[in-house]
């Protein structure tokens, strides 16, 4: 009986152990895939930022103007945007045949050039809802004035009863570090989180999207917000990039980038600037429509 007691014993140390060694395993296991190839971590050092590289400003092109925004020729032309009084000038630099999304609202047109390379699922969802008319005649349903609005509820409140389909909602979150939130950027927004047991064991998160987006706008680029950005431990082309073009910093990273705007940024200033409800609901007092969505080649 003794012997038996005495087995016992030894085999509850033995559970304990590899118990012990089991979460030291997991956290071990979890802190190599967070800093290596987890669904939320993008590897700074590959940070080719193509929207830099094809959306420039022109620094010697900023003049008095009403902001009406231009495109010219078929690889390359120029796009402008009012902001504090004076019509920013961008050089355009997108390769002939490029897929692109041109967007006309109830207030203008906006272009966005989109990014099957760096978000291939995310762009293919949204190229097949726009291709069968999901956007067509939705709401610009939240505005965070100057920040983002966000695009494409059936209702003007953001709810989706009639149209929602699983399928088109989860989308596995696509991070890429050549796609910042710039002004301009078009972001899928999050939809679900999948965690089962064992992705809770091993603290990973499932992050899916889906069919409606929001369009960045800008926080305000202060002295004392240039100098905080320019000590981040972002690539320098990254930190040039949203000090030339503006964007929303914090949104790095966290949301999926599929397109970014080069035409059409004084309709973008126009529904940033919109006056909305109060509290949380942010919805635009006047209805901003999406006419229609049409996906085409630059």
């Amino acid at each position: 009986m003794e012997k038996k007691t005495k087995a016992q014993k030894i085999v509850k140390i033995i559970l304990i152990i590899c118990v012990i060694a089991l979460i030291l395993s997991v956290t071990i296991f979890n802190f190599y895939s967070c800093t290596t190839n987890s669904g939320t971590y993008v590897d700074m050092t590959d940070a080719n930022v193509l929207q830099v590289s094809e959306l420039k400003v022109d620094n010697g092109g900023v003049s008095e103007g009403t902001g009406v925004a231009t495109t010219e020729g078929t690889e390359s032309g120029t796009s402008s945007t009012e902001t504090d009084n004076t019509e920013k000038e961008y050089i355009v630099n997108i390769p002939a045949g490029s897929p692109i999304a041109i967007i006309e609202t109830s207030v203008g047109t906006l272009k966005a050039r989109l990014y099957p390379e760096y978000a291939p699922k995310t762009v293919e969802n949204f190229t097949r809802l726009a291709n069968g008319g999901y956007y067509n005649n939705t709401y610009i349903y939240r505005v965070q004035p100057q920040v983002y609005c966000a695009v494409g509820s059936e209702n003007p409140d953001g709810s989706t009863e009639n149209k929602y389909d699983v399928k088109n909602e989860r989308v596995p979150i696509e991070l890429s570090p050549s796609l910042w939130a710039f002004k301009g950027s078009l972001m899928a927004i999050e939809t679900y989180t999948d965690n089962n047991f064992f992705d809770v064991l091993l603290q990973r998160t499932k992050t899916y999207t889906g069919s409606q987006f929001i369009i960045c706008g800008s926080v305000e680029f202060t002295d004392d917000f240039i100098a905080e950005l320019k000590e981040t431990t972002l690539p320098d082309v990254v930190k040039e990039g949203f000090i030339n073009l503006g964007g929303v910093p914090n949104y790095s990273q966290k949301l999926a980038v599929f397109a970014q705007t080069y035409e059409g940024f004084d309709v973008l200033d126009k529904i940033l600037n919109v006056a909305v409800t109060d509290g949380e609901n942010l919805q635009p007092k006047e209805d901003i429509k999406i006419l229609n969505v049409t996906i085409s080649t630059y």
